[in-house]
């Protein structure tokens, strides 16, 4: 699941999984976010490391990411990051077009329906192959909607609401 930072503007995007090859790489595995978001960072911080660590290298390996990190430079020194969680500064995430969200700004806004019925609040987006699905959890009920324009008909981040076309929600 995504974490966002609460105390800070910075959002985690993955976890450090593993290391990769003799010179300090490390594989890192997306928290709820496509591996591409990784792919324009410059600069991360490793939580709970105090100062940013420069990006020397990034490439996607299958849904994953593999960063060379200044500094970083052999595999026992990748080996003591593994487990660490990767922060980056929201400022420095790609702008989106207007219709486009990360996940990060979309996990706990209330979802309603057009006629405001309360259905929960996003807990978490499930990616898959056609497109992703949101998962809404109330105290009684659990719906899942496609992430479409059909399905979603307003995203509000500044009153932290989504409002959805009930017709295309499954509920568990």
């Amino acid at each position: 699941m995504f974490v966002p930072n609460r105390q800070s503007n910075r959002v985690s995007l993955g976890i450090i999984s593993k290391t990769r090859g003799l010179k300090g790489e490390v594989v890192v595995t997306p928290l709820a976010t496509s591996p591409k978001t990784l792919l324009t960072i410059r600069e991360v911080f490793l939580l709970p490391e105090k100062p940013p660590f420069i990006i020397e290298k990034v490439r996607q390996f299958k849904n994953k990411v593999l960063l060379k990190l200044k500094g970083i430079d052999t595999p026992e020194q990748a080996q003591s990051l593994v487990g660490k969680y990767l922060e980056v500064e929201k400022e420095s995430l790609a702008k989106l077009k207007a219709d486009e969200y990360y996940i990060f700004d979309l996990i706990g806004l209330e979802v309603e329906t057009e006629d405001k019925q309360y259905l929960g609040k996003v807990k978490e987006i499930i990616e898959n192959l056609a497109n992703a699905i949101i998962w809404v959890e109330s105290e009684e009920k659990t719906y899942y909607i496609p992430a479409t324009k059909e399905a979603v008909l307003k995203v509000d981040l500044e009153n932290k609401k989504i409002t959805i076309n009930f017709n295309l929600a499954v509920e568990e």
